[in-house]
């Protein structure tokens, strides 16, 4: 619906979305729309998700790895997708370890690890 706001509104509306990674899985679901915006089909992919919710997201044993079988409905190229998120898998990695380094440099204890 809020596509439809932006379409007839050019210019005038600007839609923020900020993800809210509460559930199990979501956080893997975050990844693929980021890779499937730099494809250029995030809107595409996000309906594709709520329109086939009922099949990978039960709420009793969440199963987000089944999207992939919708996935190329979109028309996505599956192996940047995969590829993008092993990138942004590495990329929280190396920030942890650099707020880690930052911890251990400042002098204070690292226990949480």
């Amino acid at each position: 619906m809020s596509n439809y706001f932006l379409k007839d509104n050019p210019g005038k509306i600007k839609l923020v979305i900020r993800y809210a990674t509460f559930h199990h899985g979501s956080d893997y679901m975050v990844k693929i729309l980021e890779a499937a915006r730099k494809q250029g089909k995030f809107w595409e992919t996000l309906e594709v998700m709520y329109n086939t919710q009922d099949y990978w997201a039960s709420r009793h044993n969440p199963q987000p790895q089944l999207i992939w079988k919708f996935l190329p409905n979109v028309g996505l190229n599956l192996e940047n997708i995969k590829n993008d998120i092993m990138i942004l898998k590495l990329k929280n990695l190396s920030n942890r370890i650099l707020q880690m380094l930052k911890l251990s440099m400042s002098g204070k204890h690292l226990d949480f690890l």
